[in-house]
């Protein structure tokens, strides 16, 4: 009678052992995963696309799916695609320039690299030692690359030309690309940096509280009109047509030695110069969501993989086929990019392999902290690291969720074809968030 009754209670032991391994990957109970649902179907959550995948990288499995494979309009979360390429495939330091001398010439040629001469990235330094490097030669010249890339990216809107977030592409970026202006509120002062450019913006004070500057499509003439009630130190960019004669009078204006465009140049040892940390710019590029910073560093990746400045070779030598997407560009700026959740979450976790959870808290924006995130989500802050996403009519959030035990999870929650602004959708959102927060 012992016996059946030990042999008893251990098949039930047995039983609840299997039951409760059968059930471990499930995290969300049924009644939870109903409750997510109802909280993703709200009005304005519902009547658009979404899809929304939470992943367990210790388990390696779906904690919650909606739509995962569907394809999605990524906008800025293609900059993750970015950011995993540029962290698998260039070094730690990278060079601003190459340098070839040629008995008492000198010739430089640019690698794509986005903090040359920025002034987000201690310029004047930069300028001091080029100034030091050119000294000695009696001609300085600029090669242009046979293949330059091109301004914009497929799929991009040419009519955006002028607006900061459209930055053109090219083999040697100076100055961030753009015209910078400040507003100095203390001696009514309009600063334009390069200062090569002041001479072609046309300068009016009115009133308001904003900077706006315009460019004329295919012309280094500006606009600008600042109002007299804007905050002191307020900056705003436009982006400078890039064109030989520019580049040239750029370089002269920054060193005070002339500067030609050459399309050739003679056999020789070309050396790397102006090294430069690719964390500094990666950080900028997640944090601000900075598209030029984002097509600049796939360029440095084509550069290393296919020995040339072309985005397209560049994508085709690190994307991977785990499934079907289409990836155009470095930023997101491109409507032609579709990627789905499952794919983002595949590449935040090989980004999370590379560089550990210290490196995630290092590089993406934080809810109420940080970056894109830094004013949204703030009810609970500090548990969402992610990359926002936004493009008319679409927003997207992707990358890794503190859970309230204190598990990471990664996720992509991705929200297309909306009526409205994306500021409309957050709140919901964050419920859906602190919701995964709380009972994951």
């Amino acid at each position: 009678m012992k016996t059946t009754q030990t042999l008893g209670l251990w098949i039930i032991f047995l039983a609840a052992i299997l039951l409760s391994s059968c059930q471990s990957g499930s995290v969300l109970s049924k009644k939870e995963q109903r409750d997510l649902s109802d909280a993703m179907d709200v009005p304005a959550l519902g009547q658009h696309f979404q899809g929304l995948v939470v992943y367990d990288p210790e388990t390696k499995e779906v904690v919650y799916e909606r739509n995962g494979d569907h394809l999605f309009t990524p906008a800025s979360n293609v900059k993750i695609l970015t950011l995993r390429a540029a962290l698998e495939h260039l070094p730690d330091s990278l060079p601003l320039y190459e340098q070839l001398n040629a008995g008492l010439s000198m010739y430089i040629r640019g690698t794509g690299h986005p903090a040359f001469f920025h002034p987000d990235f201690d310029a004047s330094l930069q300028e001091g030692q080029l100034k030091l490097m050119v000294r000695g030669f009696d001609s300085l010249f600029v090669l242009s690359p046979k293949v330059n890339p091109r301004r914009f990216g497929p799929g991009w809107a040419w009519d955006d030309y002028s607006y900061s977030y459209q930055t053109e592409r090219s083999a040697l970026p100076m100055f961030g690309n753009a015209l910078f202006v400040e507003w100095d509120s203390l001696r009514s002062e309009v600063l334009i940096h390069p200062d090569y450019l002041a001479q072609y913006a046309n300068i009016r004070l009115g009133k308001g509280r904003e900077i706006e500057v315009k460019r004329e499509e295919y012309l280094n003439e500006f606009q600008v009109r600042v109002g007299a009630q804007t905050a002191q130190g307020t900056r705003v960019s436009a982006p400078f047509l890039i064109e030989p004669y520019a580049q040239t009078r750029l370089l002269e204006e920054a060193l005070k030695q002339p500067f030609r465009q050459r399309y050739s140049a003679p056999d020789g040892r070309w050396t790397k110069k102006g090294f430069f940390p690719k964390d500094t710019v990666l950080r900028k590029m997640m944090w601000e969501s900075d598209n030029f910073i984002a097509e600049q560093m796939l360029l440095m990746v084509a550069r290393e993989l296919t020995d040339s400045l072309d985005g397209a070779a560049g994508i085709r030598a690190t994307r991977r086929d785990s499934g079907q997407i289409r990836w155009e560009d470095g930023s997101g700026l491109s409507r032609y990019n579709l990627v789905s959740p499952h794919y983002l979450v595949d590449e935040l976790e090989g980004i999370q392999a590379l560089i550990g959870w210290e490196g995630v808290q290092e590089y993406f924006p934080i809810n109420g902290r940080r970056g894109t995130l830094k004013d949204r989500f703030e009810t609970r802050e500090g548990i969402i690291y992610a990359k926002t996403g936004t493009l008319g009519n679409n927003y997207n959030l992707s990358g890794y969720l503190k859970s309230k035990s204190g598990k990471w999870y990664i996720f992509s929650y991705m929200h297309n074809h909306f009526i409205g602004e994306a500021d409309e959708l957050e709140d919901d959102i964050e419920r859906v968030m602190y919701y995964l927060h709380s009972k994951l």
